[in-house]
C-alpha cells in the first residue's frame, strides 16, 4: 500500500509552503522531517483503523526509522533547539491537518 494519493497531491504542496527555507526549497532536511512526519501520522491512522493491514504496519516501522536518522542528522548538523521547535512546529501543523494530537 503507497502513501495515500491525497497526502501527495493536497498535503504536501502545503507542506513545502510551510517549512521551506526559502523560495525554491524542496529538500531541506526541514521539509523532509516535515513530510515523513506526515506520512507517518498518516500511516498510524490508517493502521489503527486498518489493523490487518501488513505492508502499511512495515512501512509505518520503516518510516518512524528514517524519521529517527533524519532527527539525529538535525540535532547534529542544527542544534537540539532548532529540531524542538521544528518539531513544535510539525506537530501544531498535523494536529490542524489530522484533526488529532500527534
Amino acid at each position: 500500500m503507497a502513501v495515500s494519493k491525497l497526502l501527495y497531491t493536497q498535503l504536501k504542496p502545503t507542506i513545502l509552503e510551510s517549512f521551506r527555507l526559502h523560495e525554491s526549497d524542496t529538500g531541506s532536511s526541514d521539509v523532509q522531517y516535515a513530510i515523513l512526519s506526515s506520512e507517518i501520522a498518516y500511516l498510524k491512522t490508517h493502521v489503527e483503523s486498518n489493523r490487518n493491514d501488513i505492508s502499511a504496519r512495515k512501512q509505518l516501522l520503516q518510516k518512524i526509522a528514517d524519521q529517527k536518522v533524519h532527527t539525529a542528522y538535525l540535532i547534529r548538523t542544527k542544534g537540539e533547539e532548532h529540531f524542538r521547535s521544528l518539531e513544535k512546529k510539525v506537530a501544531d501543523f498535523l494536529a490542524k491537518k489530522f484533526n488529532r494530537n500527534i
